[in-house]
């Protein structure tokens, strides 16, 4: 473990928590949530009319996340000498806006329910990544910043499918 924070270690620090949302001491993984969730609406109001533009705005941010997550987590975890710490939210953040990406395609059938749905993707992420059902678990093996980030990916990607659902049949 470090004692001395470089430039690049501050900067990991500021991103892997969330624009520190991580340092909140009761429920970090929500407000990184939280965020990834603000990121989410701010595309989703942008790109309100045209999904064809949603859908790549909402994976470019979700991959763009994911890369400068699997940095920030692994430099974080070095430092700290702890893996996956708890103020390392910036997974959550990627997790959150990937599970978005399901409502693109639905987005001129859902009109004003689309806060709804946004709500709903919210819960739901937050569910498959607090229960983490198989083989999302697994997943916290691979090593370093990459394993942090895929367990919250994988819970995106079951809270998009099953958002997708919800809403396809509602609406």
């Amino acid at each position: 473990m470090q004692t001395e924070k470089s430039g690049l270690d501050k900067l990991a620090f500021v991103v892997a928590s969330g624009l520190g949302l991580g340092f909140i001491p009761v429920g970090p993984g929500t407000f990184g949530s939280l965020l990834g969730l603000g990121i989410a609406a701010l595309i989703v109001f942008r790109f309100r009319f045209s999904p064809d533009l949603m859908w790549p705005a909402l994976l470019a941010a979700a991959m763009a996340t994911f890369v400068i997550g699997v940095w920030a987590a692994s430099r974080v975890e070095r430092f700290l000498g702890k893996k996956d710490a708890q103020l390392i939210v910036i997974d959550e953040v990627c997790g959150q806006v990937l599970t978005f990406a399901s409502l693109a395609p639905l987005m001129g059938r859902l009109g004003g329910a689309w806060r709804w749905a946004m709500v709903a993707g919210f819960l739901l992420f937050r569910v498959f990544d607090i229960f983490k059902p198989f083989p999302i678990r697994r997943l916290e093996a691979i090593p370093s910043g990459a394993g942090v980030m895929a367990d919250d990916v994988g819970a995106g990607i079951y809270a998009a499918v099953v958002l997708f659902v919800i809403f396809y049949f509602l609406y």
